[in-house]
């Protein structure tokens, strides 16, 4: 009988032990199971029975960080629709002293259709130019790059350098040779300058004679035999691009003669036989 009562007291406390240990599962929060993934079979279906526990779901907390909006997203500037109005030559009527300091050298700038800008009076140095945004162009040089607004009315050309207002006009360019033949294959060769070496300007003074090759380089045979690539960005524009920059010109091709415009000067070469 003693022992009797002592196993009936040992079960009571055992069921106590159980009761706050089921208490304690209660609060505690629950630590999701992961179900092991039933075997590949090829054996087609069967007719298993359902499993007594549903799958756990692992929830995941969506992020707090909002989805970026279309607004939000960046995008590649688009060229302005009226970005063909630029082609041309543009003449500063700004004095030099309030034209900033790209805008002083460019007395005179030129758009080309294939991105590039040429400097007509200052030694024909060239670079590329593109748009940002509609009324951002950025300009691209040996020397670096540079972004400013503007804004294109008719023949009207204004670019803002910090406080300053920069304006261009239009210009209707005549003193530009004559169409040059198709074709630069009557290019090739070897030609000599026949303009005296005070009336040729910065670049041609030094290029006494220039040969062009098939391959699009160019050689000053009588300056130490310096190279560079030639291309042509229009069909009356060449290209010369060196180790100190590019430069780009106006030329023609009339049998054996060949005229280059360096701001105000033609300069005339003769092929060489």
């Amino acid at each position: 009988m003693h022992r009797l009562q002592h196993l009936s007291r040992l079960g009571s406390i055992l069921f106590a032990v159980l009761l706050l240990v089921s208490l304690a599962a209660c609060d505690a929060p629950a630590t999701p199971v992961p179900q092991p993934s039933p075997p590949v079979s090829n054996a087609g279906p069967t007719n298993a029975p359902e499993p007594l526990v549903a799958p756990t779901q692992i929830v995941v907390e969506a992020s707090k960080t909002p989805a970026p909006t279309a607004a939000s997203v960046p995008t590649q500037a688009s060229e302005p629709s009226g970005s063909q109005s630029l082609i041309g030559t543009w003449e500063r009527i700004t004095s030099e002293d309030k034209a900033g300091l790209f805008f002083a050298f460019a007395e005179q700038i030129e758009f080309l259709k294939d991105g590039t800008f040429v400097l007509p009076r200052s030694m024909n140095q060239s670079g590329k130019y593109s748009f940002l945004e509609s009324d951002r162009i950025k300009f691209e040089g040996s020397s670096g790059a540079a972004v400013y607004k503007f804004a294109l009315s008719g023949n009207s050309l204004v670019f803002q350098e910090g406080d300053q207002s920069i304006e261009y006009r239009r210009t209707d360019d005549t003193k530009a040779p004559p169409a040059s033949s198709s074709g630069s294959q009557s290019l090739l060769g070897i030609w000599e300058r026949v303009t005296s070496e005070d009336q040729a300007g910065l670049f041609f003074a030094f290029a006494e004679q220039i040969e062009f090759l098939k391959d699009g380089t160019f050689i000053l045979p009588k300056y130490m035999n310096q190279s560079g690539k030639y291309s042509f960005p229009e069909n009356d524009r060449i290209k010369f691009e060196g180790s100190s920059g590019a430069a780009v010109y106006r030329f023609a091709v009339s049998g054996d003669t060949l005229m280059f415009q360096e701001g105000d000067q033609t300069i005339e070469y003769r092929r060489m036989k």
